[in-house]
């Protein structure tokens, strides 16, 4: 609750465009760039929609209010509770990452033993990925602040059956986070109490040490954090992926009841493709909050899943244990599983960002249609045909249809290529079974 309580949220509630408009950009005054200011959006609809999974990043330090509204409304900046907490994990898993480098120090050998510590290297930089990429979204004015000021905007109007539909799209998104968090949890104590599977990770630490249970049961603590960040940014990605995917399928189907049969188009064309343009905008600050997860987590999933292939056919000790059988099954599942589902729903963002050239060249433009028609309708299809919309990995490209064409041959070549080192009928030694199964 903020300083102003519930009056401050209906402030923001039902704050006109105009007004809404000129706080968000807040670019020049008198002449002089302004910096962007941190803002209170927790009375914002959107952001109230998806509080079960903001509540849910929050318990793991994965989210959190950048300043503390009492000491910015006195004028103190300070960092909140929330986001000191974060620094505090964000440490912890950077420095869990930097640690694991010492299992490298006696050196490696081509094989399904290198395989299953660049396993765990991958996972833990994703995990240090998502926890910086969630650091920065939160930090930045210009982050998920901005992204829910943009969709009040937008939306300055509530959408009673909108909302109700992301409220659907959030509790199935909260649950499958949750599933997925306490799954990865569960293996990674199985992993740490009752095999030698993740003896490795605990480097520089080895069995032969004295404190050796403190050892694993500190890292299992640490676990239940890498698994939230883990799971639930990447769920919180997906969502914002899917709702800009939904948002611009709604802004279609409503543009197309507009366009009569004869050609003609009823309504007010600017204000559409205005709206067009900020929807545009939106993506692109959706973008600057997740791109930096959605670059890594392609390139994690995709050595994630070959490795795993890999170990399959080539360590066939592995699959002697039922259960590490499963584990490997569904850790190559759950990477492709996050690669399939990030790339076709950032494609079809795209896609329907883009899939109004063919109805706009239906607008009639006859010799007495207004000039101003005829300006609107050129500088929308110079939008349409221009830079692509969408989300892109880490800022180098945008993830189109094409894109995952170009994905799967990747993953096919490496896929090739690294089957190709066979380790020569070598298996590995019984005390380094199941070797990076669990994360």
């Amino acid at each position: 609750m903020n300083l102003f309580g519930e009056k401050e949220n209906n402030r923001v509630g039902t704050m006109s465009p105009m007004v809404l408009e000129e706080e968000i950009s807040g670019e020049h005054e008198e002449g002089r760039d302004i910096k962007p200011k941190h803002r209170d959006c927790t009375g914002l609809l959107l952001y109230n929609t998806m509080l079960p999974l903001i509540r849910s990043q929050q318990i793991f330090g994965l989210y959190f209010h950048s300043v503390c509204p009492f000491r910015q409304a006195t004028g103190k900046v300070k960092w909140s509770v929330g986001k000191i907490y974060s620094t505090f994990i964000l440490i912890v898993i950077c420095f869990n990452f930097l640690r694991y480098w010492s299992t490298f120090k006696d050196g490696f050998e081509l094989g399904p033993d290198l395989f299953g510590k660049l396993i765990f290297m991958a996972w833990y930089f994703e995990c240090a990925a998502n926890s910086c990429t969630m650091y920065h979204a939160c930090s930045s004015p210009l982050g998920m602040e901005a992204f829910f000021f943009r969709w009040h905007q937008i939306h300055s109007v509530a959408c009673n059956s909108k909302l109700a539909i992301y409220r659907k799209k959030t509790k199935i998104y909260v649950s499958t986070a949750w599933v997925a968090f306490a799954a990865n949890s569960a293996f990674g104590f199985y992993g740490i109490f009752y095999t030698f599977s993740m003896d490795s990770a605990l480097a520089p630490f080895s069995p032969d040490m004295d404190f050796w249970l403190y050892v694993r049961i500190a890292y299992l603590i640490m676990h239940i954090w890498l698994s939230a960040c883990w799971s639930f940014v990447g769920v919180f990605g997906l969502f914002i992926i899917s709702l800009m995917h939904w948002e611009f399928k709604c802004f279609n189907t409503m543009f197309r009841s507009h366009i009569k049969d004869d050609g003609s188009f009823s309504g007010d064309f600017e204000h559409w493709r205005l709206r067009h343009q900020k929807l545009s905008s939106l993506v692109s600050t959706a973008d600057g909050a997740i791109s930096v997860h959605i670059g890594v987590s392609f390139a994690c999933c995709i050595l994630i899943a070959i490795l795993i292939v890999y170990n399959m056919i080539w360590w066939p000790k592995l699959l002697l244990d039922p259960l590490v059988a499963f584990m490997f099954a569904f850790w190559a599942l759950v990477s492709i599983g996050s690669l399939s589902l990030l790339s076709i729903w950032a494609a079809y963002v795209h896609e329907e960002a883009h899939a109004l050239w063919d109805d706009v060249h239906q607008i009639s433009l006859k010799e007495d249609a207004p000039a101003h028609l005829r300006a609107e309708v050129t500088a929308f299809m110079v939008r349409l045909g221009g830079p692509p919309i969408g989300f892109t990995t880490a800022g180098l490209f945008v993830i189109d249809k094409e894109c995952i064409l170009t994905i799967f041959g990747l993953v096919v070549t490496y896929f090739v290529l690294v089957i190709q080192f066979s380790p020569g009928g070598s298996t590995a030694s019984d005390g380094n079974l199941c070797n990076c199964t669990a994360f």
